[in-house]
């Protein structure tokens, strides 16, 4: 019902009259001209493209991705033992391969114990001697027995005929053992001196140089640092959309940018269990053989799913 705030008296006829008409009016022609104009635009506007498949969805999510080739393992070279530097035989960036002596302790004193032991496990000539020394005693109680029954040699005397050979025998075990402790000994200073040494865990590059020769060395101290570029691993992270689509042992194409370029397959190796909630990202790891250490770590890639 139409309402009007005029008072009574003071409203015109011909005033109401228009008012009303015009309400009237503007329904009528109105309504069917923006009907027009919502359904002209519903049809000219596209449909929102939705990925009907999976590789739809890993390709549209390509495009964010975020892809990072990283060293495979970052290690800070130390020593197992105290003791200061003697040589170290690497530099910044030398290309190192795993179990190559890097870097050795002093270990002069060692060494000379270790020739020690070494002469008193290879030289028989200490149980070759107690064992003819043995066998003679041997021989002679068996005399002294024999002579002993035809009542020609005294029982006493038979008795430390006895004792000597049994005295003889005992040398010659005593002489067995040490040269079998010798040779022991000479795996225990082995052993030491390969603890002074520093080798390679991996092949890699040397990236860095933190101890020189005549420093002083602890297990607590880092003596050089080294990267593990073959194989590269590559850190890759997709949107969460993609996440059900992602399988272990996909194969994956990656990409290092310029001036690196180049394409390579691999297979994805890692798919992290964790979405991050504030960002809606999840990684995956793939690991690129780099033989010829062509591919520099650090350098940031694009990825590709093949068909």
């Amino acid at each position: 019902m139409y309402r009007h705030n005029c008072r009574p008296m003071r409203c015109q006829p011909g005033a109401l009259a228009l008012s009303v008409a015009l309400l009237l009016a503007v329904p009528a022609a109105g309504v069917p001209h923006a009907l027009a104009q919502v359904r002209s635009k519903a049809e000219a506007a596209p449909a929102a493209s939705v990925p009907a498949t999976a590789e739809a969805v890993l390709q549209a999510t390509t495009a964010r991705a975020s892809c990072l080739i990283e060293a495979n393992s970052v290690i800070k070279l130390s020593s197992a033992t105290q003791g200061v530097l003697s040589r170290v035989d690497i530099n910044r960036g030398d290309v190192v391969q795993a179990g190559q002596m890097v870097a050795q302790l002093e270990s002069d004193v060692e060494i000379a114990q270790l020739a020690a032991a070494k002469l008193r496990s290879d030289t028989d000539a200490i149980v070759k001697s107690r064992r003819a020394e043995a066998e003679f005693n041997k021989t002679r109680a068996g005399r002294s027995r024999e002579l002993m029954q035809k009542q020609i040699v005294a029982p006493q005397k038979h008795e430390e005929n006895e004792t000597q050979a049994a005295m003889a025998r005992f040398a010659l075990d005593q002489a067995i053992f040490e040269q079998k402790v010798a040779a022991i000994e000479v795996e225990r200073l082995t052993a030491i001196i390969e603890r002074r040494r520093i080798r390679a865990p991996v092949s890699g590059v040397v990236t860095r140089i933190d101890l020189h020769p005549g420093e002083y060395a602890d297990p607590a101290q880092s003596i050089a640092t080294m990267a593990e570029n073959r194989p590269l691993r590559v850190e890759i992270y997709l949107p969460a959309e993609a996440y059900p689509h992602i399988k272990v042992g996909m194969r994956i194409e990656v990409r290092p940018r310029e001036p690196i370029g180049g394409s390579y397959v691999t297979e994805i190796l890692v798919r992290d269990p964790v979405i991050d909630s504030a960002s809606g990202l999840f990684q995956i790891q793939a690991r690129l053989a780099n033989a010829d250490g062509a591919i520099p770590a650090g350098i940031r890639c694009t990825i590709s799913f093949p068909k």
